[in-house]
């Protein structure tokens, strides 16, 4: 048994690893079978796709990406339901990729309730016409629609969803959104006649949930951690069962362990710990430089770039456990203060209505920070980045600006 078929991320479901953490599963099955539709949000590799997989193992499944339009998630969703759009096929067949044999089966199945595979998508039907046919043909198959990554969608193609679920709850008709947890608050905002009819199933692991994977998969490796080694692993994946996993790979690769152990070893080497820890910080670096790269362009431009690069350190630089609750304004406001009294003079509010849209990288996604102006606070949309601030040392561009900024106005004042 090798370590990486314990605790290695997978996208396939091992039931002999899998752990079902206080019945979730069973919950899940239980909000289904209500009246409303279902969004299962939580960070990255916190285990959606996992518990969509054992729980709704028959439903229909929509991937969004980047580019993805309400009217895209519609086509490939008839597409599985067979009804298939003339402008994508040939006269000798589909000239998308072959659809996978679960995929079939359920085309089959739909095929032989609706007694036809007669193509009703015509060529130039607008969204308005899709989404009627989808309706109709969501309703005949009796299959639940799986939206994964909804996240991805623009802000306008959020908007659009939000008001086709309101159409079809109306219709009895009920789908799943699996993403982030500040997007799947952002519906009820973009369509409050969603509030009642939308069940949130939010995937948070505790501690000691996080104890008991790590102990299971030791256990069948013959292995036991140090209690400094434990305890490091749960604090440095601030509650993110995949990053958790990815560290414990990485530490087992540097013990030099890759397949269970012959005989009962305890790891005890916090140095070699740390290492591996670096290791996976340097790898994130791609994806927090990306994000630092957008938020300067943005500060460089702005009308106070002095202002903004403030209000970005000190966002950055809170604690981690304010982080994760989420920073009220005014705490932050008093903490850019207290560091410059010149910021006494500035706007913070304007700044932090713009926070979101300095971070967005053209697609309503990569955004760190997201200002929420119903609570008035900051909220940490991606907890991997408390991991990444403790182990890269990074020094962020703004620092830099703020430092460039500072010497300058030192070397004017030594000048008068």
């Amino acid at each position: 048994m090798k370590t990486s078929t314990v605790f290695g991320l997978s996208p396939t479901v091992s039931t002999e690893f899998y752990e079902d953490r206080g019945a979730l599963d069973a919950r899940v099955r239980q909000v289904l079978a209500r009246d409303n539709h279902v969004v299962i949000s939580g960070d990255a590799k916190s285990g959606k796709t996992w518990l969509r997989k054992t729980a709704m193992a028959d439903a229909l499944i929509v991937q969004c990406r980047f580019d993805t339009t309400l009217k895209d998630v519609v086509q490939d969703a008839l597409h599985q339901l067979g009804l298939r759009q003339s402008p994508l096929f040939n006269a000798t067949g589909d000239t998308r990729p072959p659809l996978a044999d679960d995929a079939r089966a359920k085309v089959r199945a739909v095929d032989s309730r609706r007694g036809s595979t007669k193509p009703v998508v015509e060529i130039g039907d607008s969204e308005s016409d899709l989404l009627r046919k989808f309706r109709s043909a969501m309703a005949t198959s009796m299959q639940r629609l799986v939206i994964e990554d909804f996240h991805l969608l623009s802000l306008t193609e959020q908007h659009k969803l939000a008001s086709e679920m309101k159409a079809m709850w109306d219709m009895g008709l009920r789908i799943v959104l699996i993403g982030r947890r500040t997007d799947s608050q952002r519906l009820f905002e973009l369509n409050t006649d969603l509030a009642g009819r939308v069940e949130e199933i939010s995937l948070y692991w505790e501690n000691e949930e996080l104890r008991r994977v790590l102990r299971k998969g030791a256990q069948m490796l013959n292995l036991s951690l140090a209690t400094t080694i434990e305890q490091r692993l749960l604090e440095d994946a601030n509650n993110n069962v995949g990053l958790m996993q990815q560290l414990l790979v990485a530490y087992l690769d540097e013990e030099l362990v890759a397949e269970r152990a012959k005989s009962p070893r305890v790891l005890t080497d916090i140095i070699a710990y740390k290492r591996s820890a670096i290791r996976i910080a340097l790898q994130l670096d791609p994806v927090y430089k990306a994000f630092a790269a957008r938020v300067m362009n943005r500060i460089l431009t702005a009308d106070h770039p002095r202002s903004f690069a403030l209000l970005l350190r000190t966002i950055v630089n809170m604690p981690d456990a304010q982080l994760k609750r989420g920073v009220r304004i005014d705490t932050l406001i008093n903490a850019a203060r207290a560091e410059d009294v010149r910021a006494k003079q500035i706007d913070f509010l304007d700044l932090f209505r713009s926070l979101d849209a300095c971070q967005d990288d053209g697609n309503h996604s990569g955004v760190l920070f997201h200002y929420d102006a119903i609570r008035d606070r900051v909220v940490l949309t991606d907890r991997q980045f408390l991991f990444y601030r403790a182990y890269s040392g990074v020094f962020w561009p703004w620092d830099r600006l703020l430092k460039d900024l500072g010497d300058t106005l030192t070397v004017l004042a030594r000048g008068q």
